[in-house]
């Protein structure tokens, strides 16, 4: 018989408290988050991720590197934006 199976997804490493740290230096006017990008791409290439996928991490980081440069230039950093 098949039985289920679950998917447990946490973020990697000290990811949380990357972002979170990005958050707060954005507030200082500092943006930056090679550290994150590094792991996240790098990891991609240890585990031979198809390029369709790494394209998808890559806009994703794109993506907080954005909502980070608006914390930058707006200096708040809301609850709703740490969710």
């Amino acid at each position: 018989p098949v039985r289920p199976r679950a998917v447990i997804c946490s973020a990697m490493g000290k990811t949380t408290n990357s972002l979170l740290a990005a958050g707060e230096m954005a507030l200082e006017g500092r943006v930056d988050i090679e550290a994150l990008r590094t792991l996240h791409l790098g990891t991609c290439r240890k585990f031979d991720i198809p390029e369709r996928t790494r394209n998808d991490v890559e806009k994703l980081l794109d993506e907080c590197e954005d909502m980070l440069n608006g914390v930058r230039l707006i200096q708040e950093l809301s609850p709703k934006s740490l969710d």
